[in-house]
C-alpha cells in the first residue's frame, strides 16, 4: 500500500486516534465546522466529513477533492493522519490548506491540529504562512475506542510491532492549532500571530 494510500485510513505509534473532546468542543464552539477534512463516519466532530468510508468514494480521500467549493462557506476541521512509524506525514495535509486559502475566492476557513514540529520544512514551507498558530502547552491526549484499540492492536501485531497500553493519554509531543485562510489585500506572506492557547479540560 501506497503511503499516500496509508493516509486516508488514519500520535506517532497510531494514525488512527481521536481529537480530545475538550479540545474538538473548544474549536466548535469558536468556529462552527461544518465539515472534517480527515474522519470517519465515527469519530467525526462536524456534520459532514471526508474519509474512507464515506458513501460517496469521490469524497473517501480528502487530499484529492476541493476542501471549499465555489458557493460553499464555513470552517473546515483537521486532525491529520500521523505516524512516524509508519511514515505517515502531516506534509501534505498542511500543504493543501496553504494552497487552498491562497485562491482568494476561497471563504473557509481551515483549521488544523498538527504536532508542533517547527524544525520541519513543511512547518517552514505552509505553517508559517497561516494566519494564527496556538501552541497548546500541554500535551494533548487522544484516543480510541475500546473496539478501535483491540482493531489497531491486532494489526499491529500481525506486522511484528507492540501492541498499545496507552488509551486517553497525553501525546508524546507538543500540538498546535493552525488557522489557514485567505488574506485579500496582502501581498507575499505575511507573519501569522503566534499565540499559546489553552481550553476548558
Amino acid at each position: 500500500m501506497k503511503v499516500h494510500d496509508r493516509t486516508i485510513v488514519h500520535s506517532s505509534s497510531c494514525p488512527n486516534w481521536r481529537t480530545e473532546v475538550a479540545l474538538a468542543d473548544a474549536l466548535n464552539r469558536e468556529f462552527r465546522f461544518v465539515a472534517d477534512l480527515a474522519a470517519t463516519a465515527a469519530n467525526r466532530i462536524a456534520p459532514n466529513y471526508l474519509g474512507p468510508d464515506h458513501p460517496e468514494p469521490g469524497l473517501r480521500d480528502a487530499l484529492k477533492v476541493n476542501w471549499c467549493p465555489p458557493g460553499s462557506s464555513g470552517a473546515r476541521f483537521f486532525n491529520p493522519p500521523f505516524s512516524r512509524e509508519d511514515g505517515i506525514s502531516v506534509d501534505p495535509w498542511v500543504q493543501k490548506a496553504h494552497v487552498e486559502t491562497l485562491d482568494l475566492n476561497h471563504r473557509c476557513p481551515i483549521v488544523g491540529l498538527i504536532p508542533s514540529r517547527t524544525d520541519t520544512k513543511w512547518w517552514t514551507r505552509y505553517v508559517r504562512h497561516a494566519v494564527e498558530i496556538r501552541h497548546i502547552p500541554h500535551r494533548v491526549k487522544f484516543w480510541l475506542t475500546p473496539e478501535e484499540m483491540d482493531e489497531v492492536n491486532a494489526a499491529r501485531i500481525l506486522k511484528g510491532q507492540e501492541p498499545l497500553t496507552g488509551n486517553g493519554q497525553s501525546a508524546g509531543f507538543p500540538s498546535a492549532v493552525v488557522i489557514w485562510r485567505p488574506q485579500p489585500g496582502v501581498v507575499g506572506p505575511a507573519a501569522p500571530r503566534v499565540i499559546t492557547w489553552t481550553y476548558r479540560r
